[in-house]
């Protein structure tokens, strides 16, 4: 159990070494916004 733990935090260091700037949380977010827009901008053409 305690070896998946390590594997998970060491892929959320790696997450957060690739994306410094935004907390993963907010990224999330504006991936989810983005991607509802862009499904709208389809939807109209």
């Amino acid at each position: 159990m305690s070896d998946s733990f390590a594997g998970d935090r060491r892929a959320a260091g790696t997450w957060r070494a690739l994306i410094p700037q935004a907390p993963p949380e907010r990224s999330a977010l504006a991936l989810g916004v983005e991607l509802r827009a862009r499904d709208r901008a389809d939807a109209r053409q």
